[in-house]
């Protein structure tokens, strides 16, 4: 019971002060605004109130169905269950395998307080990691002669990751390969059968990313996912995680792990090699031997992984490492008497991080969307319309759109529609047919048409 409880208290106290403030958000950029909205959108099916007259908004980004199921919305409380959750989850991974309990709990500290970790912590698709962990580890249990519902199970939480985030699928899939090749189970009717129903469970989503995909002919640079993966120094940079990084070194001391954690090695590496990207990088620049690249297997992937060229950041890859070190410090600790396990667990938190930036969702609404809220019409387009790098701008108007349930014509997102950038640029000539009002922000700017309403700060014209 001891070190379930360390766990529970240390994932707790790493998220204060959101415990017991639904409000807060991590103050970084504009993701927690962004995904607060997509967590209020509709659950069934893929429409929002931004990007009129477009279809299927929700899949021009991860769509965060089960944190909103989980949270009732509140970015808050997805953290606090994400933190909770994965670290539990990566607890009980290493508890089973190695049946060593404190060990176990060093190993979910070290990972859960990693800077690997909390790098991505405005990214909810990147923090809520506990799906596919139970989904994989539910699938792992089976391999090693479990029941056979484990698989089923595994297979139906797989299944409902991608409505969530389909890049920890990738995770999973990583990871169940190289299970895979180490079990190297039979081809079975209950192999199939997981496979079939796990497949059925993402059509919906792949049919919805795929029509996107296809209206708009959208597929991310390979150039971007350069410039977004990690260079090499950027292990002891950004990402440095002294805590995960000092108890791996110990773990991997001659006798430490012993041969039967080779697969995490694997993981270990696998991971490292895909947040890389499609070439070497050294201080963000592209290292070149002969003015030629070193190109690396992301790069292949990024042509022949259906799928793959929607991701842009494949320095996210780092955290299935981080998760396969955390496993190899499990194992080296499996031998480890209570009484010796004092110190792992000093430095697996004190060579951590916690949450330490946060901003509250503002209380007061702007008078403007109070009169909105009771007006007939169902379409608004708002300017100035702003785009990258002042999308906080536009995803704050989202956020209001909450309260008063219009259809926004502007929005941002993962994927931002040519139009808004066309509005951006010339909004008078790009007013999309089914418009009701515009609402300007800027009094300098004035439109035709007649006024509906007006304040210190705004007026809304009609577009009919």
């Amino acid at each position: 019971m001891g070190p379930l409880v360390l766990v529970i208290m240390v994932s707790l106290w790493s998220m204060w002060p959101m415990v017991g403030n639904p409000r807060l958000m991590t103050n970084i950029g504009s993701d927690g605004w962004l995904i607060t909205w997509i967590m209020r959108q509709p659950l069934w099916g893929f429409e929002g109130n931004a990007f009129y007259p477009h279809k299927n908004v929700l899949a021009y980004s991860d769509m965060f169905k089960i944190s909103a199921v989980v949270s009732g919305g509140s970015f808050a409380r997805a953290m606090i269950i994400g933190q909770l959750a994965t670290m539990l989850a990566v607890y009980l991974w290493w508890r089973s395998l190695f049946k060593n309990n404190w060990g176990a709990a060093v190993a979910a500290i070290a990972l859960g307080l990693s800077q690997i970790r909390w790098e991505y912590q405005v990214h909810l698709q990147m923090w809520s990691m506990q799906y596919w962990l139970i989904a994989v580890g539910l699938i792992y249990l089976w391999l090693k002669g479990g029941q056979i519902w484990k698989l089923y199970l595994g297979a139906i939480l797989l299944g409902l990751q991608i409505y969530e985030s389909p890049l920890p699928a990738y995770f999973a899939a990583a990871v169940l390969g190289i299970l895979f090749f180490k079990f190297q189970p039979k081809f079975s009717k209950h192999l199939l059968l997981a496979g079939i129903i796990g497949g059925a469970i993402i059509l919906p989503a792949v049919r919805a990313y795929g029509g996107v995909a296809r209206e708009f002919d959208f597929s991310r640079d390979i150039r971007e996912a350069a410039h977004n993966s990690i260079s090499i120094n950027d292990l002891w940079g950004r990402f440095w995680s002294p805590g995960l990084i000092v108890l791996l070194a110990v773990s991997l001391l001659p006798g430490r792990a012993g041969g039967k954690s080779k697969w995490l090695v694997a993981i270990l590496v696998f991971g490292l090699v895909m947040a890389m990207g499609p070439v070497v990088k050294w201080q963000d620049k592209t290292v070149k031997i002969f003015n030629t690249p070193i190109p690396l297997p992301y790069a292949a992937a990024y042509y022949v992984v259906p799928g793959w060229k929607g991701f842009r950041t494949p320095s996210r890859w780092l955290w299935l490492s981080a998760f396969a070190a955390s496993g190899l410090i499990a194992a080296g600790l499996k031998n480890a008497r209570i009484e010796r396990l004092w110190w792992p667990i000093l430095v697996a938190i004190v060579g951590g991080t916690r949450l330490t930036n946060v901003i509250s969702l503002p209380e007061k609404i702007p008078d403007v969307y109070k009169w909105l809220k009771n007006q007939p019409g169902k379409v608004v387009l708002e300017l100035p319309l702003y785009t990258w790098p002042q999308e906080q701008i536009e995803v704050e108007k989202m956020y209001y759109s909450l309260y008063h349930g219009k259809t926004l014509v502007n929005g941002f997102s993962g994927f931002t529609p040519p139009l808004v950038y066309n509005l951006a640029s010339n909004p008078i000539n790009n007013i999309p047919a089914g418009t009701d009002y515009i609402i300007v922000h800027d009094k300098k700017v004035k439109l035709p048409g007649k006024i509906l309403y007006q304040d210190e700060e705004n007026i809304v014209y009609s577009a009919r």
